[in-house]
């Protein structure tokens, strides 16, 4: 046998790598140790469940400062009074089996204990179980294969309002009960388990039919049997009624959600088909619009089709109507000034330009174009760079071309080969296109005015223009 030394304690909480400092183990393993005394544990304050069985201990002692305890597993040991727990207020189970206890004391001060297993102990008659009503509680309690014989043991038990499980097996006293499970169940209305097996709420029903009839009737076995056996039938058939009603709620779902799925599609395509008309009928709108073209013969179009918008614009000019709007045209008189100064200004531009040329007769040789002036062949620059005709490039040009320039420029940068004081943008490449065209037109104007000087009566030969040069 060992002691319950400190050491001893501190050595099982290293193996069992619990907590050094025994205030902080809330659970502590001592089952199968040898201990015969329960010693030493006044500084595990904060333990909670407790196993001691298979020791040697003959009494419940040392458990004062436990008073957090929950759990107290102390069976298969040679304990022989139930005692000492007064302490333990919180405790709610207590597992007393295989010892030699032969009365259940001392559970008054436990008014949370709510499972009591006593089973293979040395209880005999109903006065070894009365206290046991003290723990108003309880509801799982453990007796089996005790030493029962006393009926009276079902007066106690039915004293215990929250009782839920019994296990009552392996006593004498099971043999002495007639029906005993129809009994123990109509007896115990809270009863939900008793000894190996569950106590459904159908036979909770059959076994209330029964002891009632029999009751009624003094004992008439055959009667209660019968109406057990109704009682049983009429299970049967609430139980098919059941199952059928939720058959048919099953299929009234089923049948709900097809129709409602077909409501759902026939909405869909009735929605579909209006809105295939409401386009069809934009069509139509669009076809009798006064901007409509027109169809062919075959219903498709053609180039020199007119369409409608064409021909309600011609009809409202004929008409002297405005085919927008469907008022009359009014017509408005010119203001004099404005005619005069719109002619002034035509004269002055006219007055500049050189002066149409006359008709060749028939025969004669096509006109040359006038002469070019000494003076102004002197004052003609002979760079071909200067912008002479003023031309300009055109904005997007510019803009693409500096965009290209630019792509081209971080490429070369890439490849390290930029060299940004000879490099030529885009725009000046075109610009220098352009001006190399109208120097090749400048030189043919030139010479065109030279042989303005030789004219005699045959008309000189017109030199071709050079296409190459030109583009």
């Amino acid at each position: 046998m060992v002691d319950m030394t400190e050491d001893a304690l501190k050595q099982i909480c290293k193996e069992l790598k619990l907590y050094r400092t025994p205030e902080l183990n809330d659970k502590l393993y001592l089952h199968y140790k040898g201990f015969r005394k329960i010693e030493n544990l006044d500084k595990y304050t904060g333990v909670r469940a407790l196993w001691l069985e298979g020791n040697g201990l003959q009494d419940i002692e040392g458990l004062e400062k436990c008073v957090e305890l929950r759990s107290l597993y102390i069976q298969e040991n040679c304990i022989r009074k139930i005692e000492n727990l007064d302490s333990c207020v919180d405790l709610a189970t207590l597992n007393l089996n295989k010892n030699c206890i032969e009365k259940i004391e001392n559970l008054g001060n436990l008014p949370r204990l709510e499972t009591l297993m006593l089973s293979h102990n040395r209880l005999e008659d109903a006065a070894d179980l009365e206290q046991v009503t003290e723990c108003q509680a309880l509801t799982t309690l453990d007796i089996q294969q005790n030493n029962i014989t006393d009926v009276g043991v079902l007066d106690v038990l039915t004293r215990m309002p929250k009782l839920r499980a019994l296990y009552l097996q392996g006593n004498p006293v099971i043999k002495k009960i007639k029906y005993y499970r129809k009994k123990m169940t109509h007896l115990l209305p809270d009863l939900r388990y008793l000894d190996d097996r569950p106590v459904f709420p159908a036979d909770r029903l059959r076994a209330v039919v029964f002891m009632e009839t029999l009751a009624s009737t003094d004992g008439d076995v055959k009667a209660a049997q019968q109406a057990e056996r109704d009682e049983i039938k009429r299970q049967r058939e609430e139980k098919k009624a059941k199952e059928e009603a939720n058959f048919q709620a099953f299929e009234d779902l089923i049948r709900n959600a097809r129709v409602k799925a077909d409501t759902e599609r026939a909405e869909k395509e009735q929605k579909k088909l209006e809105e295939e008309e409401e386009k069809s009928d934009e069509q139509d709108d669009d076809e009798d619009s006064p901007w409509a073209v027109g169809g062919g013969g075959g219903g498709g179009t053609t180039a020199t089709t007119k369409s409608t918008g064409q021909r309600v614009v011609e009809e409202g000019h004929a008409n002297d109507m405005n085919p927008f709007f469907n008022e009359p045209i009014v017509p408005t008189t010119e203001h004099p000034k404005l005619k005069e100064a719109r002619d002034a200004q035509l004269a002055k531009i006219m007055g500049s330009a050189p002066a149409a040329p006359q008709a060749p007769s028939a025969g004669a040789a096509p006109p040359l174009p006038p002469a070019a002036s000494a003076a102004a062949s002197a004052a003609a620059p002979a760079d071909d760079d200067d912008d002479e005709y003023g031309w300009e490039p055109p904005a997007a040009l510019l803009q693409m071309q500096s965009m290209i320039g630019e792509v081209d420029r971080e490429k070369l940068e890439m490849r390290g080969k930029t060299n940004m004081n000879s490099r030529k943008t885009g725009i000046v490449v075109a610009a220098d296109v352009e001006k190399k065209q109208m120097a090749a037109l400048k030189k043919q104007a030139e010479k065109l005015n030279a042989s303005m000087g030789e004219v005699n009566d045959t008309p000189p030969p017109v030199e071709e223009t050079n296409v190459e040069e030109l583009d």
